[in-house]
């Protein structure tokens, strides 16, 4: 099932101008597509909702959900979530 789980979410992402998310211990990052059509107004009030995330502006755009002692399935249902919201508002 989490096979499943992972393979869909990450189709998910492929259509959402998502580049990369990488997992270290902890922390998961999302990296966002510069010339996406997710509305940048939206990301910013809206990520913060999930538990330990933050959005991170720059060179690139990405979400970072930061959770200390977490386990990977948990780290994995923060991921969702964000992965959930952004297509909640991608215009």
């Amino acid at each position: 099932q989490n096979l499943l789980d992972i393979s869909l979410y990450k189709a998910r992402a492929s259509n959402m101008a998502i580049t990369k998310i990488s997992v270290k211990t902890g922390e998961i990052r999302i990296s966002i597509n510069s010339s996406t059509n997710i509305d940048p107004v939206k990301l910013v009030t809206n990520i913060p909702s999930v538990e330990g995330a933050s959005v991170i502006g720059g060179s690139e755009t990405a979400i970072v959900i930061k959770r200390r002692n977490k386990s990977v399935e948990e780290m994995f249902d923060a991921a969702k979530a964000v992965i959930n919201t952004l297509m909640s508002f991608v215009d």
